[in-house]
């Protein structure tokens, strides 16, 4: 596990996945990319961010650190997708959903209480370092 103090502040690149979007002239490919600015408070407990993607400029709030688990809302003006994830090195992989908030506590979060209409699968990571490093 990661000393969360050492998850730096600044650009993050990332994905997520949604099977929805793979047919609309996609030609099968589910996944989005993200560019994200992220900002750590000294503690490492709690972000921000803002960033964009194909859907549109977007802010993390409520962003909560617990241990190796981390949940973030990211608000669209239009809309809010629930996050949810796991830090393993410089790297946090996890759950998103929309439809529904995530309830309970962190720990349910991450272990899956989603009940939205969507739901899908997403990675981030700082980008000095290359997804490859990340996954494997």
């Amino acid at each position: 596990m990661t000393e969360l103090n050492v998850l730096p502040s600044g650009k993050w690149l990332g994905y997520f996945l949604d099977e929805r979007l793979a047919g609309f002239g996609r030609g099968g490919n589910p996944k989005t990319d993200m560019i994200v600015h992220i900002n750590f408070s000294a503690n490492g407990n709690t972000f921000t961010a803002d960033g964009n993607d194909e859907v549109g400029d977007f802010q993390f709030e409520s962003g909560r650190v617990i241990g190796d688990k981390c949940s973030f809302v990211k608000r669209y003006p239009t809309h809010s997708i629930a996050y949810a994830g796991v830090i393993t090195g410089f790297h946090i992989q996890g759950w998103w959903t929309f439809g529904q908030p995530l309830r309970g506590n962190l720990d349910d979060e991450v272990m899956g209480e989603f009940r939205g209409r969507a739901m899908g699968t997403f990675a981030l990571w700082p980008e000095q370092l290359e997804e490859n490093d990340m996954l494997g």
